[in-house]
């Protein structure tokens, strides 16, 4: 599996899928409705931004959800829960939309 920082082992990645899949992790499986098939997974995590805590949020899709606004409503609902600032400023794309 090619990964940013470097090849992980079978065990780290089945640990860090564990952790994804407890309730309150924040990661979430996208499944089509009609066929009740995964098709990708949102999430989000803190983080830090220009020294505030932020929270980051991710995705992936299979390619043939990709460019129907699937992404996007997905990320909607998987926001961080709860009031406050993380929630409330919505948040800022990087790398930009055009990407």
């Amino acid at each position: 599996m090619r990964h940013l920082g470097g090849h992980e082992s079978a065990e780290k990645i089945a640990e860090r899928q564990s952790r994804y899949e407890q309730p309150g992790s924040g990661q979430f499986k996208i499944v089509e409705l009609c066929t009740e098939e995964g098709v990708g997974w949102v999430g989000y995590w803190e983080s830090q931004w220009q020294g505030d805590a932020v929270y980051e949020v991710g995705w992936a899709l299979t390619p043939p959800f990709q460019g129907r606004g699937v992404a996007i409503a997905a990320a909607r609902e998987a926001r961080a829960p709860g009031p406050g600032p993380a929630r409330a400023a919505g948040g800022a794309p990087h790398p930009p939309r055009r990407n």
